[in-house]
């Protein structure tokens, strides 16, 4: 397989989906972002190999154009498949100078969340205006996939504001509470924290709700089980812990965008700016993983046993290839 070739094949088919005004500027943001380390706007312009005062011109006019941003959830949307049976985990991930990221992965299994959508939050902002943020963004997520798989957040998302929203537009989810939280039995009217629940699967009250408080057995290297409330009244308590289980492939999508592909490093100035490079970036990684899904099994064999994520195996060999293309005929190799 030749790994660069597919990396363009990849790429150049999400082409047709942005409009031909800003055309040029999207096949740009292919070539110097996606599937790329990002050292810093500016460094990663000058991969395209274009005079430096084009470069610097072309990568300010791509970041702040919001019409890009627009782009990628159709892109994404179009070859990635969901089901009203898949896991979504939702979460917020700090990206420096006040810019928090809210994203939507869905479980893959295989250690990695793969990234579906996200908006972006400045702060600071208005008292309890990030609930009704989370919610906008929930509602256009729906819109752009057309479907409600299942939604699992942490302890942050816990809250009346949430809950009530995700109940009225009839999503299913679940959500970690702390154990001090209440809740009343409702047979019993009995009103007691979740650490302190008789059962470690049964029916309470909570936000004006009827819904299923779940508890998971001990947990290593944690104080507490998991408290997890659902309004799941189909899957098995078993079924319900895994859920929230795999919630952390989401952890691993920020920290490969971040680490990896060099998001970490970057200093934001405007929304548009993240918004436009971190949609490149989950573009690449989308191609990471194509590439990764047509390795033969001796590739797959070796990424095992180096214990490496697909995803920066995948990057690793990509980066291989492309320096063995240019420099391949320079290089000699010697007997030690």
């Amino acid at each position: 397989m030749n790994i660069i070739k597919e990396k363009w094949l990849f790429l150049n088919a999400t082409v047709s989906h942005a409009p031909k005004q800003i055309k040029r500027l999207y096949e740009f943001g292919l070539q110097t972002i996606s599937a790329e380390q990002v050292v810093s706007l500016r460094a990663n312009a000058r991969l395209a190999g274009l005079r430096w005062a084009t470069a610097k011109s072309k990568i300010w006019r791509l970041t702040k154009n919001g019409k890009v941003v627009g782009v990628f959830p159709q892109v994404i949307a179009s070859f990635a498949s969901i089901t009203a049976e898949d896991m979504v985990a939702v979460d917020f991930s700090d990206f420096g100078n006040g810019f928090q990221v809210l994203a939507f992965a869905k479980r893959t299994n295989r250690g990695r969340a793969l990234p579906l959508y996200f908006e972006t939050l400045h702060y600071p902002i208005p008292k309890d205006s990030q609930n009704l943020f989370v919610n906008a963004a929930i509602l256009r997520f729906g819109n752009i996939f057309g479907v409600k798989p299942i939604l699992v957040f942490d302890r942050g998302f816990a809250c009346p504001a949430i809950i009530k929203f995700l109940e009225e537009n009839q999503w299913k989810y679940i959500v970690r509470v702390k154990g001090g939280k209440y809740f009343m039995n409702p047979k019993t009217g009995k009103v007691f924290a979740a650490r302190r629940a008789p059962r470690r699967d049964q029916p309470v009250i909570a936000y004006g709700k009827c819904l299923r408080l779940i508890i998971s057995d001990e947990q290593e290297n944690t104080k507490e089980p998991w408290y997890l409330l659902t309004n799941d009244t189909e899957a098995t308590r078993d079924e319900i812990v895994d859920r929230y289980y795999h919630r952390f492939e989401i952890e691993e999508f920020f920290r490969d965008a971040k680490r990896l592909l060099g998001l970490e490093w970057v200093s934001w100035k405007t929304e548009t700016s993240l918004a436009v490079t971190l949609w490149f970036v989950i573009l690449g990684i989308f191609c990471l993983e194509y590439i990764a899904s047509r390795f033969d099994d001796l590739a797959k064999q070796a990424r095992e046993k180096m214990q490496l994520s697909e995803i920066r195996y995948t990057f690793e060999l990509l980066k291989a290839a492309i320096r063995y293309a240019a420099e391949g005929k320079y290089i000699h190799s010697y007997d030690v």
